[in-house]
């Protein structure tokens, strides 16, 4: 099974997210995570894409979005799933949650997207769950989740073996949870 970020709830209020969208987006563009914004919320506008969803994604290189999408009362909603069936019946059904696969992202983005829900949670959820494989976002050691993914993700391309930019090792990745934690050292201090 695949290392993901399971993770659910709702925000504190729906008027927060024109806020939430514009933060995301300028950590997304900081670390080109690709923000896209998903139906930009105004009663005026008409949805064309994902009925009912409003909020942002981002896109890590080699990783599922990060989707901080919301149905207009607030509760968090995947747009895969939006996408897919009727949103009502499904939250009846079950109850939902969002799965990012960040396995072949590797560790430090995985890591990041933590870092950088945790500090969303508090900002602007009033409920908020996450099951992380890796034991991080319970214990908040960084070791121990980078000892859950492989030292090298090894991938095939036409019968060659090739080894991933993406592994633990790699100084270009190793940036990224120091950029994501001085993001948002500075919003902490203006939360404070």
């Amino acid at each position: 099974m695949a290392i993901s970020i399971r993770y659910k709830g709702k925000l504190k209020s729906i008027s927060s997210l024109k806020q939430l969208n514009s933060e995301v987006s300028e950590i997304g563009r900081a670390l080109n995570w690709k923000p896209k914004v998903v139906n930009d919320y105004s009663p005026r506008k008409k949805y064309l894409l994902y009925e009912d969803l409003v909020g942002i994604t981002l896109r890590p290189e080699k990783s599922d979005a990060l989707c901080l999408t919301f149905l207009t009362d607030g509760t968090l909603m995947g747009v895969m799933h939006g996408a897919i069936g009727n949103i009502k019946e499904a939250l009846f059904e079950e109850e939902y949650q969002v799965t990012v696969k960040t396995q072949y992202a590797g560790a430090e983005v995985h890591i990041a997207a933590m870092k950088l829900l945790r500090y969303l949670e508090k900002k602007y959820f009033e409920t908020f769950e996450l099951s992380d494989e890796t034991g991080y976002w319970e214990s908040g050691d960084e070791e121990m989740a980078r000892s859950k993914f492989p030292a090298a993700i090894v991938e095939e391309a036409e019968d060659e073996k090739v080894i991933s930019p993406f592994d633990r090792k790699n100084p270009a990745v190793l940036g990224v949870v120091e950029t994501m934690e001085n993001i948002l050292k500075e919003k902490w201090l203006k939360l404070e």
